[in-house]
């Protein structure tokens, strides 16, 4: 009785770990896309000073909406 108690809450525990690393998997994904994308946004608004102003602002606004997007994922 006292074996298989034990080997349950071994499994319950182990379940639970496994639900506890996905969510860290996910996490760490949206961490890097939204990484990604802003690097992308702010090489962009460097390498081409055509991107200033306007452009630029819109180009800001689309990353972040994407950014929010994903996080909200």
């Amino acid at each position: 009785m006292l074996r298989s108690a034990a080997q349950w809450e071994l499994e319950r525990l182990q379940s639970e770990w496994r639900g506890d690393l996905a969510q860290l998997e996910l996490r760490m994904t949206k961490w890097m896309v939204t990484t990604a994308m802003g690097s992308i946004a702010v090489a962009l608004l460097v390498a081409v000073p055509a991107l200033h102003g306007a452009a630029g602002l819109l180009l800001l606004a689309g990353t972040a909406l994407q950014i929010y997007a994903v996080a909200r994922m």
